[in-house]
Formats: structure tokens, C-alpha cells, sequence
């Protein structure tokens, strides 16, 4: 059984894997973009990666920015087809909302592809207004939990020095 690390990518390798699992899930897979996914937005996002611990490969990718002061968004979460049953997903999100809470976040927003919202939800992120087109598909603002964030981490605190 894979165990994985959730980390910013650093090196060049990891960055070059961290676009290729995007490209092979926004251009070829999902068909949402043509010849690729990157946008002015790569330039200033923190890149976060799932690292497979057996492998040393690049499984799992999500960036965040920021937009306006102290409102981020995350995006392009992506996961390898072959490692899409785990948590890496789950973890990437926590990873981007530690991440920016870091950076100083105050509101973390995504649009989320309308089959994902229940996934979404079940990590206590909230719907925005309607469902809009963004990049030619039906998708949902959202706003994540920031306060269930920092309600997770105490948790994680006390239960690691209960230990």
C-alpha cells in the first residue's frame, strides 16, 4: 500500500510532473482545455504535489493564489487515474487550506466542477450563489470552512500530545 507526502513542489522534476498529471486531466482526460491548462495565474500559485513514498513520482497536484488581499483560490486539483480511490484528493484540500491560511487567507475560494460539490461539501465548504460557466463548463463557487480548518488542526494537536 502507496503512503504519500502532501509538500509544495520545489524542484524542477516535481514541477514538471505536477503539470503533467494537470495537462493529463484538464487537456486529455476532461477535454476542458486545448493544448493546456496553464494560465496567467501559474506565474504566482503555490504549487502543492502528492508525492507516491514508494515511487518518488508526482501523483496528485492543486495550486493556490492569491487574487485579491487575503482572498485565495485553489485550483486544478488533479489526481493520477491510478491513485484516485485513496485520500489524496482529501489531502491535497487540507494541505492548500493550511497552505493559505499560512499566507494569511481570510477567504478560500474554488470553482468546483458541479460533480464534485459533494466532495467539496463533505470537507465543510459552501456553495456561493448558482452554479456559473467557468471555462465552458457548469461549475460551482465555493468557500471553504477556514474556522473547521482550525478546528481540525487543535483537534490533530491534541490527539498527537494524547498519544
Amino acid at each position: 500500500m502507496s503512503e504519500f507526502i502532501g509538500k509544495v513542489a520545489e524542484t524542477e522534476a516535481e514541477l514538471k510532473e505536477y503539470f503533467a498529471i494537470r495537462h493529463m486531466v484538464f487537456v486529455d482526460e476532461q477535454r476542458m482545455f486545448e493544448g493546456t491548462d496553464r494560465d496567467e495565474h501559474d506565474e504566482h500559485s503555490i504549487h502543492l504535489v502528492a508525492l507516491d513514498k514508494n515511487t518518488g513520482r508526482v501523483v496528485g497536484a492543486v495550486r493556490c493564489y492569491e487574487a485579491d488581499k487575503d482572498v485565495w483560490y485553489g485550483g486544478r486539483l488533479a489526481v493520477h487515474p491510478n491513485y484516485r480511490k485513496g485520500t489524496i484528493g482529501r489531502q491535497l484540500c487540507e494541505l492548500a487550506e493550511a497552505t493559505v491560511i499560512e499566507q494569511g487567507c481570510e477567504q478560500f475560494l474554488a470553482y468546483i466542477q458541479l460533480q464534485n460539490v459533494p466532495f467539496f461539501k463533505r470537507l465543510n465548504w459552501s456553495p456561493i450563489g448558482e452554479p456559473v460557466l467557468y471555462h465552458g463548463q457548469p461549475h460551482q463557487l465555493m468557500a471553504a470552512s477556514l474556522a473547521a480548518v482550525a478546528h481540525r488542526k487543535v483537534k490533530e494537536y491534541a490527539d498527537s500530545n494524547h498519544a
